[in-house]
């Protein structure tokens, strides 16, 4: 990236949009403690301080090994991991420098992009996934015209496809991008298999369950409190025909539904009766604090519910004592 007072380069990185930096430095507290390390750390280092380049007048970092060379070492080095510090073996090389239509692999070598990739250039960055909406059957693409857009009824809606999913006819297409489905329920537990955060196949997010008229009561129940928990889904709950003969029965013992929030969408309920719940409490205000909602009482609702809803290590000259706080561990 740049070189510091010492003469040597600092380098950063990025893992999912975290970066990471790594720089020598004289010493890291600016008052003698840890000399000549290289340091693992999140902050960028000043070029012009001959010690303490990060500026917090403490070893506050992720991770450090002793050395005056010039290039970062591999080695032992000592890195803060799942709240404790341990010695970790690393290995640092140069990145590989690959042709267009290859990325490095995880031994550092060059490899053809996959299928559902590209890479336009020579270049050491990984390959470059198709965005949503197209695909790409071919290894070794060096352009992104190599990434085709899906044509209706098909799409992808995942990046580095290297095929459309065709939506099929109990599915709803939106774009290249989405096809939402039509989940048909019967019974209370396939409701509940669908519709609540501890069912074994929740609806996918935006799509649509309708649910076949009948009476529905607990044969299966998020908990002895409530039929139905949904976790951040949304999407549409809707009765056959809306026709107001879907009916959720709480049978006195327990609410209706918990919503737990909607995520970043709107979930409509549509022609579902309410009945013999435990809670008279309504609201269709869910506040950011506690965004749940329950519907627990007689009554049939038609609408939309929707809700808006360091450094890791610190190191000191003490290495007889370890304690942790809210910047991370203490050396």
């Amino acid at each position: 990236m740049a070189v510091t007072s010492s003469g040597r380069w600092w380098y950063q990185g990025y893992e999912n949009s975290n970066r990471y930096t790594l720089y020598w430095d004289a010493t890291c507290d600016g008052a003698g403690n840890f000399p000549n390390s290289w340091i693992f750390d999140s902050s960028e280092p000043s070029v012009v301080a001959a010690s303490d380049l990060d500026g917090d007048s403490t070893c506050a970092h992720a991770g450090d090994i002793p050395s005056t060379s010039l290039t970062p070492p591999g080695g032992t080095w000592t890195m803060a991991c799942d709240g404790a510090w341990t010695s970790v073996a690393i290995t640092i090389a140069t990145a590989v420098e690959c042709n267009a239509g290859q990325g490095p692999d995880s031994s550092n070598a060059c490899e053809d992009c996959d299928e559902g990739e590209y890479s336009d250039s020579t270049s050491t960055d990984a390959c470059t996934p198709c965005p949503q909406g197209t695909y790409n059957p071919d290894t070794a693409s060096s352009a992104a015209v190599a990434c085709t857009a899906c044509v209706k009824p098909d799409y992808s809606d995942l990046a580095g496809s290297p095929s459309c999913s065709t939506c099929l006819s109990d599915g709803v297409y939106v774009s290249t991008q989405q096809c939402l489905v039509v989940h048909s329920v019967a019974t209370q537990t396939e409701l509940h298999n669908k519709f609540s955060q501890s069912g074994t196949d929740v609806m996918g997010s935006g799509d649509s369950i309708e649910m076949a008229e009948g009476t529905y009561t607990c044969g299966l129940c998020a908990h002895s409190d409530a039929m139905l928990q949904p976790n951040n889904v949304f999407g549409e709950l809707r009765c056959a025909d809306d026709d107001q003969l879907c009916v959720m029965d709480g049978e006195e013992q327990r609410g209706i539904i918990v919503i737990r929030g909607t995520g970043v969408g709107t979930l409509t309920l549509r022609g579902i009766k309410f009945q013999r719940g435990t809670s008279v409490s309504v609201s269709t205000t869910l506040p950011l604090s506690t965004p749940s909602l329950l519907l627990a009482h007689t009554h049939t609702r038609r609408g939309e519910l929707s809700t808006s809803t360091s450094k890791p290590r610190h190191r000191s000259s003490s290495a007889s004592s370890r304690t942790t706080n809210q910047h991370g561990l203490e050396k």
